[in-house]
């Protein structure tokens, strides 16, 4: 293929390894974790792997926590009053890109954020209808957030949101499983998380869903690690908490959107201990998101 440009998903493929945040004002810094209320830049790595040079368009985005993410649920960060971001690589070549724009990370949902980032070239090699990021390799995302830690062995409440990514009404079902934190030691370099306390073990008692933002305890004995006939109007959007108890170290936990028994959307949260939490990143930080189709 003449031209084929890349930024590779991850796995699950809303954990990329080519899309990272750089916080702080100096984007020289080290990759790590935003945070609301200061500065951060975007960067992804571009690959072309066709066999001919190509110039390619890169884009950022970012938003709050949520599955079924669209390009108008999302923040453009290069913005249409600035110059394009181009950068010009030859066949087999790969280059990390900069997006020249630092934005003030908003204190939503405790600062946590998504980020995305797409490649393509309009005539060569042009984007996929809508946004669908498991099927478009132009296209990918850091969904993973890193919770607060809660004191004694009282859950934690994960909030994100439930957006419908199509134009007509849709019913949509959510899961959540717990997973081992392991599978992040691919994304340490680019995420500020210490392969160490990945590799230590533990797991999350995954409460369920609840659309509450201070649950009862009765809220809790109804919640449920599944949830079906979730009904939203074209394009609309709501909120859920996941609770989730930790066991151990770290453990991650993670929220899947299906449509018709499709995947559409998908956003990891890693739960941290006190003390590691303290020892390792910052209480208020995180990556995440989700996907699915522009319509």
């Amino acid at each position: 293929m003449p031209s084929k440009l890349s930024i590779y998903d991850g796995d699950p493929w809303y954990l990329s390894p080519d899309v990272w945040v750089i916080p702080g004002d100096n984007p020289d810094g080290l990759p790590g974790q935003p945070i609301g209320g200061g500065k951060a830049f975007l960067k992804a790595r571009v690959h072309n792997d066709g066999d001919e040079k190509v110039e390619a368009l890169v884009r950022f985005y970012w938003a709050v926590p949520a599955v079924g993410l669209t390009r108008k649920t999302a923040n453009r960060l290069d913005t249409v009053d600035e110059p394009p971001i181009i950068v010009s690589l030859d066949a087999g070549e790969q280059k990390e890109v900069l997006c020249p724009s630092s934005w003030s990370v908003q204190y939503l949902n405790g600062g946590h954020l998504c980020v995305l980032a797409e490649a393509f070239h309009p005539d060569l090699d042009p984007l996929e209808d809508g946004l669908n990021v498991p099927m478009d390799r132009h296209v990918a995302q850091r969904n993973l957030a890193v919770a607060e830690p809660r004191k004694g062995n009282r859950p934690s409440l994960l909030a994100f949101e439930v957006h419908n990514p199509y134009p007509r009404d849709q019913r949509f079902t959510l899961t959540a499983q717990t997973a081992d934190p392991s599978i992040l030691v691919g994304l340490a370099e680019t995420s500020g998380l210490a392969p160490e306390l990945l590799g230590q073990g533990g797991w999350a008692e995954v409460i369920g869903f609840t659309p509450m933002g201070c649950p009862t305890r009765a809220d809790l004995e109804q919640a449920a690690p599944e949830l079906e006939g979730i009904q939203l109007n074209g394009h609309g959007i709501t909120g859920f908490n996941l609770a989730a108890r930790l066991e151990g170290s770290a453990a991650l936990v993670n929220i899947t959107q299906y449509l018709d028994g499709e995947q559409v959307g998908g956003l990891s949260y890693l739960l941290l201990g006190e003390d590691v939490h303290k020892c390792n990143l910052s209480s208020r930080s995180s990556l995440s998101g989700g996907t699915a189709d522009d319509g």
